[in-house]
């Protein structure tokens, strides 16, 4: 008699990429993006660390996100810049470093975080894609 046993998985695959997409005219120059953990557990959190450069001082400004979900828009806001990082930002390089939650939802999470001075000229600008998908196995195991 011959018997098949079938083993199925799933195993989810998570990948972020963070790039520069700031403007040629921005004030700020970008000197490392990354996120940690590169291949992250969906639903969980992970954190976006960001150097830059500063050409001049800043006092005030907004921060600007915008994330689009499987080419759905999902969030468009805005906030204060001094909120999101301590005032004045004086000349030279800076660290800024945030908390970035992860979907737990198959697809392509891109969000855009743009950061404008009080005179709404472009300061930076950082998008982080979100890719997650499910690869899944079958295994057979046959018996006499």
């Amino acid at each position: 008699m011959l018997r098949a046993l079938f083993f199925t998985s799933a195993i989810a695959l998570a990948l972020v990429t963070v790039k520069d997409c700031s403007s040629p005219s921005a004030r700020f120059s970008l000197s490392t993006l990354d996120f940690t953990p590169s291949n992250p557990v969906p639903g969980e959190n992970g954190t976006l660390r960001m150097v830059y450069h500063a050409f001049e001082e800043i006092s005030s400004g907004s921060v600007n996100y915008k994330c689009i979900l499987n080419g759905f828009p999902i969030l468009q806001e805005s906030s204060d810049l001094c909120t999101a990082t301590l005032c004045p930002i004086t000349v030279g390089d800076h660290e800024q470093m945030g908390t970035v939650p992860t979907p737990d939802t198959k697809g392509t999470l891109a969000c855009t975080l743009t950061w404008y001075s009080g005179d709404k000229k472009e300061l930076l600008c950082a998008k982080t894609t979100y890719l997650q998908s499910m690869l899944r196995g079958v295994s057979i195991k046959d018996e006499l």
